[in-house]
């Protein structure tokens, strides 16, 4: 009787039931969205995007995006522990061959988080077959110095493998090295890096070279009729007394020249220039000179030779006696000195010491300031007004100074 009175009771409110039910399951709802609510926003770093499944002896020849934005929808709290190594992003090239592919993008994220959109969803690959090929390296070098000739290069090792993208591989005409011999009149010898060339002569940097460098080695020859030879500098006459020539260059110091075989053979390994005078000189000089060259040589270069040449005075020595002089002797003294003077050796360029005067250039002083009545060993001091002459020595290095009352 009980059971089929709840029966009849539950047919009678079930209707009530499921509504109170449902009512509170609504107020759960909402009450759970105002604690921790939905969210819909981009995730603030964008994701790498992982390109797999590449089959091999193929490669991919565009630039494609390496990283994707999403957008997603999750509750406030699931934002908080949301983190970008969460989310794996995926472009799977499995069966793909050669060819321009649209790649959809596979996103992978955690429970409790929807994806809204991806930027871009799809990226679009291009594939070509790898290919590789074996090239003879070719050397672009300059003219040596005139006057020389060039062997040709010598080149280690003399092929090597260009590996790429088949288009860019089929473009290459000539895998290169280029050597500046520009004005050398010696062997020429180092490591040197290659590239790969159209016909055109443009670079072509889709492929890899193996090995990526080459040591190339040039023989340089001096051609019959040429010959390097040193410049020696030649002056004639003598400087102002009491100068002499210090040193003389040329430049260029090295030059060559042409003639005939024979006689350019023959020739010492220098040349003098036409002496250049320098009487009376007592500074440093420039001047354009003439070679003595023999009859029929002549250098191939036109520029005119130039010397310089270096005037510098002798050095010497000299001796002066200097006079005495007292500073800061006090009111109502008087000071005798002995010895009244004192020698000092003087060291410098001999026309310079032969003008120093004393005491317009030179004076030596013995301070007497603070000092009482009596007889002192003091040490004097020497004042030179000349930066370019040196005090050797002086003595006495002491002197006895007295002073005394100065009664009149």
């Amino acid at each position: 009787m009980v059971f089929k009175g709840f029966l009849s009771w539950l047919r009678s409110n079930l209707t009530s039931l499921v509504l109170s039910l449902l009512l509170g399951l609504t107020v759960w709802i909402v009450a759970s969205q105002e604690q921790n609510p939905v969210q819909e926003k981009d995730l603030q770093s964008p994701i790498p995007i992982i390109v797999d499944g590449l089959g091999n002896g193929l490669l991919i020849t565009n630039n494609y995006p390496e990283t994707t934005t999403l957008r997603l929808r999750a509750q406030q709290r699931t934002w908080l522990s949301l983190s970008s190594s969460d989310i794996q992003v995926t472009a799977d090239l499995t069966g793909l061959g050669p060819g321009s592919h649209h790649v959809p993008l596979h996103i992978k994220i955690g429970e409790r988080t929807n994806l809204v959109s991806a930027n871009p969803s799809s990226i679009q690959i291009d594939i070509e077959e790898e290919r590789l090929r074996e090239m003879p390296v070719q050397v672009n070098a300059t003219e040596p110095a005139i006057g020389y000739t060039s062997e040709k290069p010598i080149i280690e090792p003399s092929r090597v493998k260009i590996q790429g993208p088949g288009s860019a591989v089929d473009l290459v005409s000539e895998v290169q090295a280029d050597v500046s011999l520009t004005g050398l009149q010696k062997d020429f010898n180092a490591e040197l890096p290659l590239v790969a060339v159209d016909a055109n002569g443009n670079v072509i940097d889709k492929v890899t070279v193996e090995p990526n460098k080459v040591q190339v080695t040039v023989h340089i020859t001096q051609q019959a009729g040429f010959r390097a030879i040193l410049i020696v500098a030649r002056t004639s006459g003598k400087p102002e007394a009491g100068y002499y020539v210090a040193n003389t260059a040329a430049t260029p110091s090295l030059i060559t020249v042409r003639g005939e075989p024979e006689i350019v053979n023959a020739m010492q390994p220098y040349v003098e220039t036409v002496p250049v005078n320098v009487t009376g000189r007592t500074e440093d000089f420039y001047t354009n000179v003439e070679l003595n060259l023999p009859p029929g040589v002549t250098p191939i270069d036109a520029k005119p030779v130039q010397i310089v040449v270096i005037i510098e005075p002798l050095q010497g020595n000299r001796s002066l006696e200097i006079p005495v002089q007292a500073v800061g002797l006090g009111n109502n003294l008087k000071v005798t000195f002995s010895p009244e003077t004192i020698t000092v050796i003087l060291t410098g360029p001999l026309p310079i010491l032969e003008q120093i005067h004393a005491p317009e250039d030179i004076i030596a002083t013995v301070d007497l300031t603070d000092l009482e009545p009596g007889t002192h060993q003091l040490r004097p001091a020497v004042d030179l007004q000349r930066t370019d002459i040196i005090i050797e020595s002086k003595f006495p290095a002491m002197i006895s100074v007295t002073i005394a009352s100065d009664d009149k």
